[in-house]
């Protein structure tokens, strides 16, 4: 589904912004409640040596911005304050967007089911607990007059690190591969690397992971959403006009683990497999929902993903025409007695999800509905 739409900066502080707050707001009615001041979206390439810092005041806003869970939108007015790319990062992967998101997204997938006992928080809820702890980590900084900036070498005792040491998952902990990105961290780090997380890491963006991320142009028509590019044509930041949260962010010019670049900015859609997988990933790990708190107990409590019907090994079904696919060779199946066992699985795995309280088959999150 394409969810974008451009329009312009929200503000009510002048004549101006109350003109560009009512072309943000054009599809909506103004007697709606406006939800923030101005969204945030990255204008253009911040510098270290001539960003502000963090101030105590800058602190208050970033804590209103977790208070409406948005932590994308967290995450890039700390890149704005601070020029630290860090944070970039940090936006894609909260927002499951490009290259790192999906990266992200696939690597906690395994973690969770290899780790049924210790990771039993929902995805949006466990990265809102991780975001107010980096929040906590930069304000300790701006206390002791650093400005807010941080050492990312203490990434693995304070900041996401410590949530999930708290878990008893610090081995399993995905970020060991940042301190891969040699420009930012000293030689005596990369030891922090060895660990299963690196390992999920390196199989979900060298195998298919990547590709799960969020991407501007599934917002393309969408008049929900508006997207702001950068004067540099390299940031793209989507706003949920409703919420004036970030969903998605992609930095063109990113690149994870040092050598993969950013996936390509072309929509998902229902003849894909990596559009269904996305879906049920969303669902069995309860990511990219309405709201950080939504849980469903049928999907968690049994601590197993309930099916896709639209998956199965190496075999998946275009929803939009109804045939089964081989993702390997991306032709579609004839062989009769397969397409009897594709059909009994997915008649059997939809009596389940129905079993469950759950949709026949993954679906959208309701944000993304016209």
């Amino acid at each position: 589904m394409n969810l974008r739409s451009t329009s312009a900066i929200l503000s009510v502080k002048t004549v101006m912004s109350v003109y560009m707050a009512l072309n943000f707001f054009s599809s909506t009615t103004m007697a709606q409640e406006i939800p923030c001041a101005q969204p945030v979206y990255v204008e253009r390439v911040v510098s270290k040596a001539q960003a502000p810092g963090v101030s105590e005041e800058d602190i208050k806003d970033l804590k209103a911005a977790l208070a409406r869970n948005d932590r994308a939108g967290m995450y890039l007015r700390l890149y704005q304050l601070t020029g630290d790319e860090f944070w970039l990062m940090d936006a894609q992967i909260t927002s499951f967007s490009g290259v790192w998101g999906g990266t992200a997204l696939r690597a906690n997938f395994e973690i969770k089911v290899q780790n049924k006992e210790l990771y039993e928080d929902s995805l949006d809820h466990f990265s809102l607990t991780i975001a107010g702890n980096m929040l906590k980590w930069v304000e300790g900084s701006v206390r002791e007059g650093r400005k807010g900036y941080v050492e990312l070498g203490d990434l693995l005792m304070k900041g996401d690190g410590e949530i999930w040491r708290s878990k008893g998952l610090i081995n399993q902990y995905p970020g060991r591969v940042l301190f891969l990105n040699l420009g930012e961290y000293r030689f005596k780090e990369l030891i922090h690397v060895v660990g299963t997380g690196s390992i999920y890491s390196f199989v979900a963006v060298f195998k298919d992971g990547r590709n799960l991320g969020k991407r501007p142009a599934d917002y393309a028509g969408n008049p929900n959403f508006s997207t702001f590019v950068s004067k540099e044509d390299r940031f793209v930041t989507v706003v949920d006009k409703r919420t004036c949260k970030v969903e998605a962010f992609f930095d063109r010019k990113t690149t994870a683990l040092g050598v993969v670049g950013q996936i390509e900015d072309r929509a998902l859609v229902p003849s894909e497999a990596d559009y269904h997988e996305r879906l049920w990933i969303w669902e069995f790990m309860q990511g990219n929902q309405d709201t950080a708190e939504q849980y469903s107990s049928s999907v968690w409590l049994q601590n197993a993903p309930v099916p896709s019907p639209n998956l199965f090994e190496n075999y998946f079904r275009n929803s939009q025409t109804g045939k089964w696919i081989n993702r390997t060779f991306k032709r579609e199946v004839t062989d009769p007695d397969l397409l009897d066992r594709l059909e009994r699985y997915r008649s059997k795995t939809m009596e389940l999800r129905k079993s469950q309280g759950l949709p026949p088959e993954p679906v959208l999150p309701n944000r993304y509905l016209l």
